[in-house]
């Protein structure tokens, strides 16, 4: 396997994968290239070098996958195809519109609607604020605005009257506009609506689904009398007191909405899929970031604070739990150095707790060899990167010892192009996260295509495959995924065992609650995906304390501990990435993260050697 350079470092040909030459973009970032099979990539970015649109073409120009991407002023992914998502003002995911590939279906939005109103509002831009009872709408240029309280893929929204009569209301005299955020500047431009006037309601409906928790109904009427007050009497629509609006939403697929406490530990997790809503709670042990029970399950811990039993059978007893091995039931056994060494589980069949899975490890810290209860096993070779090592090829062995099937994998970079089994090239296909949701054979046919949720808990592909999360192999037999330095729940959507380099407020969350966004290559850190590959540098550790920092995504060429948003607020900095003093720090330089950066710094060379793999 041979890889041709540019003069810029750049994978320039791939002899018998790729055909031809690689393309970039004038931003240097990857623009495409044509597979052996005649599949191609097209890549194209938007003017802040952000990806818009990623393409898989066939033969005869045949698209094969696709996706287009939007994003918000905070550069977060709000719209991937007909996927919507919203987010909090940490950048954190608040909501997943999900349309999937069923047809969509419409509902009324049953849970409560909080009323809001600004007067005057002239322009539409105003923030809203709680309204009192009987309030009128088409007078002094007011707006009447409603708080679904997430983010909803909203059609139509009906406007009842309180009393039955004649109203001057028209599409000439209203707007409407919607946000995600009610904040100043957040507001978008009107949206496009048709309006239905009837004796006792209005009727919006818009041109096209709005996916937002803040809608706000503006009267252009603006009346002043002689004396420069505003006039009342000439309003003749007033809102019910009770039940004034009714809200339509469009499900096709499902709607995941998410909240969190302070740390970015998830508090509620609810899901509206088909007309059904599902919703789940998460408790957590006094004074810690581990879950007691997210409502389906409780979760035991061990003085090291990694996950070792959790089960569907429990009963919380004060800040503990007490689990039944039966059911659901896991237990998780670590070696020495604190890696995943066995799982068990609860077998119906046997009726008791058997080994489901036990590994092993090498020097690096890599799994190389997992061995299932029946005795048969499967060996990995992983390149010799320090961190974020890649497989190179996987080796099935019977229970007999026997050696059966070998897979090798060819990369880009940090992304999946091909595997090799049995003699036959097969090609990947990867979205912006580097995620497998493709993969063709020699002619360029479709093998699979697949999809995958925003925190992996659900995923659909074919052909006995599955899509590897950001590039990350998933333990069919435990249900975790396998992130180098540790694994990931794709249940409670969160780490079992602390980050190994404990950066932010939280050591378990995954990426900062922000999937869309970022990735963690080898579960030590997170960042953008944007720079999973390595065209240029990448600039910044991102950890929890770094999600607001806006000055992460500029070009800096300088050692990575010479850069001026290198340890930001995690380390007692400003939301710029600028450091302190000491005397600045609100809980001193030896706190946290900050104590293991600032001691670490002080050996640069050793630290830039250490991180120039992450951030070229």
């Amino acid at each position: 396997m041979a890889y041709v350079y540019d003069g810029r470092d750049r994978i320039r040909e791939m002899p018998g994968f790729i055909d031809g030459v690689v393309s970039y973009a004038a931003n240097g970032r990857l623009a495409g290239y044509t597979l052996e099979n005649r599949v191609s990539l097209r890549r194209e970015y938007d003017d802040k070098q952000r990806v818009r649109e990623i393409v898989w073409q066939g033969r005869g120009n045949q698209e094969l996958a696709a996706f287009r991407l939007w994003y918000d002023r905070d550069d977060n992914v709000v719209q991937r195809n007909g996927d919507s998502f919203s987010y909090d003002g940490k950048h954190q995911l608040l909501s997943a519109g999900l349309t999937g590939d069923e047809a969509s279906e419409e509902f009324t939005h049953d849970s409560e609607i909080r009323t809001l109103r600004v007067l005057p509002d002239p322009v539409g831009e105003k923030v809203l604020s709680g309204a009192e009872d009987g309030v009128s709408l088409d007078w002094g240029a007011q707006s009447l605005g409603i708080d679904l309280g997430y983010g909803y893929m909203i059609t139509r929204v009906e406007l009842r009257a309180n009393s039955p009569g004649a109203t001057r209301i028209s599409e000439e005299n209203l707007a409407v506009y919607v946000s995600q955020y009610n904040h100043p500047g957040y507001w978008d431009e009107p949206v496009g609506f048709s309006l239905e006037v009837a004796h006792d309601r209005l009727v919006i409906e818009f041109d096209d689904v709005q996916f937002r928790r803040y809608i706000k109904i503006h009267s252009r009427f603006y009346e002043l009398a002689a004396d420069g007050t505003i006039l009342r009497d000439a309003a003749t629509f007033t809102p019910a007191e009770e039940d004034p609006y009714e809200v339509t939403i469009v499900s096709a697929g499902r709607l995941e909405l998410y909240t969190y406490d302070d740390k970015g530990n998830r508090e509620m997790a609810s899901y509206f899929a088909r007309g059904e809503f599902r919703s789940q709670e998460y408790r957590y042990y006094d004074g810690s970031d581990l879950i007691l029970t997210d409502g389906s399950e409780g979760f035991v811990y061990d003085a090291n604070n990694r996950m070792i039993a959790r089960g569907d059978r429990f009963t919380v007893t004060g800040d503990g739990v007490e689990l039944e091995p039966v059911g659901s039931y896991r237990r998780y056994e670590y070696d020495l150095r604190g890696r995943l060494a066995a799982v068990y589980g609860y077998d119906e069949d046997a009726d008791a707790v058997v080994l489901i899975s036990r590994y092993s490890y090498n020097d690096r810290g890599y799994r190389i060899y997992a061995e299932s209860a029946d005795g048969s096993s499967v060996a990995y070779v992983f390149d010799s990167h320090p961190t974020h090592g890649k497989v190179l090829e996987e080796t099935a062995v019977s229970a007999g010892g026997g050696e059966g099937e070998v897979t090798t994998y060819v990369y880009f970079g940090r992304l999946h192009l091909a595997r090799i089994r049995d003699g036959e090239v097969e090609y990947y296909g990867t979205d912006h996260l580097g995620s497998t949701v493709l993969l063709t054979d020699r002619q360029g046919r479709e093998i699979w295509s697949g999809s995958v949720t925003p925190f992996a808990d659900q995923e659909s592909s074919g052909a006995g495959d599955r899509v590897k999360f950001t590039g990350k192999d998933l333990d069919t037999a435990t249900g975790l995924y396998y992130f180098n330095a540790r694994w990931y729940d794709p249940q409670t959507e969160r780490f079992i065992s602390e980050d190994p380099i404990p950066d932010g407020a939280n050591w378990y969350i995954y990426v900062g609650n922000n999937p869309l966004g970022f990735v963690d290559p080898s579960g030590r850190i997170a960042v953008e995906a944007a720079l999973i590959l390595k065209p240029e540098p990448i600039t910044t550790i991102v950890g929890v304390g770094l999600l607001s920092n806006q000055a992460r995504r500029h070009k800096d060429t300088r050692p990575i501990h010479q850069r001026p948003n290198f340890l930001g607020p995690i380390a007692g900095g400003d939301p710029r990435g600028n450091i302190m003093g000491d005397e600045k720090m609100p809980n001193g330089p030896n706190t946290g993260f900050a104590k293991v950066l600032l001691i670490t710094v002080s050996t640069v060379r050793a630290f830039d050697e250490f991180l120039s793999p992450f951030f070229g």
